[in-house]
């Protein structure tokens, strides 16, 4: 069964990706029970008899042969020896186009197969071999990206298929027509492709949650857009700009924008497609590229080149064992020259180039970071709640959300550091959560739910015994209670016992507000919530569990810090004596008076843990049993239970 389930699948994507990816094909049949040694079949032929082949019709069939293999590898995560005669003749197409017909990324032109001329024009093999592998490489992209779009339609087929067995081509057609699917034209597929190449359609308005960047990069394409008024001053445009940020940030969608916003064409590269094993060849792919934004420059008036991952390619240089010259360090001059050959003979080509890296700039290389080449470096931060409040608001748009039940300033305050990304794929995973649940709208369940699965993972399916599950409520409810009248500062979202990935439960208590600066009793605060487990565990039991480990960690983390880095100490020694300069310079009970200002903080902050939730036990027991009962409260039930009391917070 599960073969026949494998080679159901593994048909289906060949028929998905030939009718949306070569219009040129018709299928005219797909069956499981084909003879010999082969699953499945599917019958694709020309719909015309052709001559000759242009690029765009040998890329689509390469696409066609490589449609099961991607299936495969998307549904099982593995691949079956049913792939062998597909790779073989993708393989030989996609040879045969950088070796004998010219249409390889290095642009060199000749039939390399002969060895005559080998080594000429300082053709090599390995760059060859390199241009036959980007063609596989970039269909089978296409290829994984069409079927998620139509994945659904995938599964169809599949199912179809395990069914009967055998599928016509009136059959295949209907199941499209009922999905509202048409079939594209070789017209419209060339077209999609020519706007993808050097163009985006990331407009200004689709940048959000990142205002101050956002500003700045503004003034560099007015300058792209107006460089009359630049010379009229007699100044000159920016060459470089650096982009520096955590991942998901928004710094491919800034530049991208920017692109487009400026009217310009757009590269984008990754700076690994750079660094390769053989000296030279990472240093002529940076020599292309700038061959190809100019000829664009001049063709469309200007040229972004984002490089993405720019460390890869710009970190600091280093000398070879043997003393000689790293590939990497050639790279790196390569493009150390063509940056400053943008700035005198190719001035009127427009061209600026964006790099973009997650890396400190200390590690790059400093001839890199120069005036003239990286001109003008962009900081880039964690969206603020204003911001996060704009990004929900956007991404949610693009869904049905019951606009009553969504609280968009509550999922802003509870999404404090999340990113842009972040927050983009909170939203989509709740689609596909409402999706899974027959739901037509988003509810706030279903955006929990998600925030859930994407920070700790899937719902374990394990059931805790009474004695555990009091024992977790209890647990998570001594968080919750210190939290919520003890640290002002943090909010108490969500409190859950059921488990997820490494975690037996959690209690959600992200910040108010972004915070940079943490002074003594914020540090306190947090502490004192760390704790609030081992307290609760302790009154109640007289005993604790190991489920305090990782608080225990976080607590004497931040402890110490205080009392080693921060001169927090009630010994009142000043300094960062973590440092390696101080390392062996005082006698030992220096340290151990270090050690006793740590272990006094924790212990005075358990004691006031103790003794609030002793004070306030009776709402530590109701909450206890509604967590038993429920499983999970949720912001409003939690202020409900403080409400009952006469509890609020300080």
């Amino acid at each position: 069964m599960l073969e026949k389930k494998r080679a159901a699948y593994h048909e289906a994507g060949h028929i998905v990706v030939t009718y949306l990816c070569a219009p040129n094909k018709d299928i005219s049949k797909t069956t499981l029970s084909s003879p010999e040694s082969q699953t499945g079949l599917t019958w694709i032929t020309d719909k015309e008899k052709t001559y000759s082949r242009d690029k765009f019709t040998l890329i689509a069939e390469i696409k066609v042969l490589l449609a099961g293999y991607a299936t495969e590898k998307m549904k099982f995560g593995n691949s079956s020896d049913n792939v062998e005669k597909e790779f073989e003749r993708a393989t030989t197409i996609a040879h045969n186009m950088t070796w004998r017909w010219g249409m390889g990324r290095s642009g060199y032109v000749g039939s390399f197969d002969s060895s005559d001329w080998r080594g000429l024009y300082g053709v090599t093999p390995q760059e060859l071999n390199r241009d036959s592998q980007d063609i596989f490489d970039s269909a089978l992209n296409e290829i994984k990206d069409t079927l998620r779009r139509n994945w659904k339609i995938v599964e169809t087929f599949a199912e179809k298929l395990i069914e009967k067995s055998e599928l016509n081509s009136s059959e295949i057609e209907t199941v499209f027509n009922q999905a509202g699917i048409n079939r594209p034209t070789i017209e419209e597929l060339l077209n999609l492709s020519e706007t993808k190449k050097g163009e985006t359609t990331t407009g200004w308005k689709d940048v959000i949650g990142m205002e101050e960047v956002k500003t700045e990069a503004a003034e560099i394409v007015k300058l792209i857009k107006d460089r009359a008024a630049v010379k009229k001053v007699g100044g000159k445009i920016l060459r470089g700009l650096l982009m520096l940020g955590p991942p998901g940030c928004g710094k491919t969608y800034l530049a991208t924008a920017m692109a487009n916003e400026a009217g310009v064409p757009f590269l984008a590269k990754a700076g690994s497609e750079f660094v390769e094993m053989y000296v030279g060849v990472g240093a002529s792919r940076i020599r292309r590229m700038f061959m190809e934004a100019k000829e664009l420059a001049q063709e469309k008036g200007g040229c972004i080149i984002f490089i993405d991952e720019i460390d890869a390619v710009g970190a600091k240089r280093s000398v070879d064992i043997s003393g000689g010259q790293t590939e990497r360090n050639t790279t790196l001059n390569q493009l150390l020259v063509e940056m400053d050959g943008l700035k005198d003979k190719d001035y009127d080509l427009n061209i600026i180039v964006v790099g973009a890296t997650n890396m400190n700039p200390d590690f790059l290389d400093s001839a890199l970071l120069r005036p003239g080449r990286f001109d003008r470096i962009i900081v880039m931060q964690s969206p603020s709640l204003d911001e996060r409040e704009e990004l929900f608001r956007y991404y949610l748009k693009n869904i049905k959300y019951d606009a009553n039940d969504i609280k968009i300033d509550r999922l802003a305050r509870m999404a404090v550091g999340s990113s842009p990304a972040d927050i983009a794929n909170m939203i989509r995973e709740a689609a596909l959560i409402a999706v899974r649940n027959n739901k037509e709208q988003v509810t706030m369940k279903e955006i929990n739910e998600a925030r859930e699965r994407i920070e700790l993972g899937l719902k374990r399916k394990m059931r805790y015994s009474q004695r555990e599950k009091e024992l977790v409520a209890y647990h998570e409810t001594g968080h919750a209670v210190v939290t919520y009248l003890a640290v002002p500062f943090q909010d108490v979202f969500k409190v859950t016992i059921t488990p997820r990935g490494h975690t037996g439960g959690v209690t959600w208590t992200p910040e108010k507000e972004e915070i940079f600066i943490r002074d003594k009793n914020h540090l306190l605060g947090t502490i004192k919530s760390f704790l609030g487990s081992y307290a609760a565990e302790k009154i109640k039991y007289g005993i604790t569990s190991s489920g305090v480990w990782g608080d225990f960690q976080a607590a004497t983390h931040t402890a110490y810090q205080m009392s080693w880095s921060l001169g927090m100490g009630k010994s009142g020694h000043v300094g960062d004596f973590r440092s390696e300069i101080f390392k062996n310079r005082f006698l030992p009970s220096f340290y151990n008076d270090l050690d006793n200002d740590a272990d006094i903080i924790l212990k005075d902050c358990l004691s006031e843990a103790e003794e609030l939730l002793r004070k306030n036990w009776d709402i530590v027991d109701e909450m206890v049993k509604r967590l038993i009962e429920k499983e999970e409260l949720d912001y409003d039930e939690i202020e409900e239970i403080f409400k009952k009391y006469g509890k609020s917070r300080p």
